[in-house]
C-alpha cells in the first residue's frame, strides 16, 4: 500500500476517494479521525492505494497538463517580451 495524496480537508479527500473508486481503484483513507497531526499542524488525511494501482491513481489525481498541438508565440507574447525589455531598460536608466 502506498499513499498517493494527502489532504487537510475531509471533503477533498472524499472527492479523491470517489474519483479513484469510480475508476475501479481500491482506496483506503488514513488518519481521518485524528484532530491534529504530530507536527502540530492541520489533520492529515492520506489516500492509500495498492502499489500496482499507484501509477494510475497518481495520474488521475495529479494529471499533467498536455497540449495537443504546440503553441506558437503570438502577438501578445511578443508584446510581453518587448514590454519586459522596455521595463528593464527603464530600471537600468534610473
Amino acid at each position: 500500500m502506498r499513499t498517493v495524496a494527502t489532504f487537510t480537508n475531509q471533503g477533498d479527500a472524499a472527492i479523491a476517494q470517489s474519483v479513484l473508486e469510480g475508476a475501479g481503484i481500491g482506496v483506503r483513507c488514513e488518519n481521518v479521525e485524528s484532530s491534529v497531526n504530530l507536527s502540530g499542524g492541520l489533520p492529515a488525511i492520506g489516500i492509500v492505494v495498492a502499489e500496482e494501482d499507484f501509477a494510475a491513481a497518481d495520474e488521475l489525481l495529479h494529471p499533467e497538463p498536455r497540449l495537443k498541438t504546440p503553441v506558437e508565440p503570438g502577438p501578445a507574447q511578443g508584446w510581453g517580451q518587448r514590454a519586459l525589455r522596455r521595463m528593464a531598460a527603464w530600471v537600468a536608466g534610473r
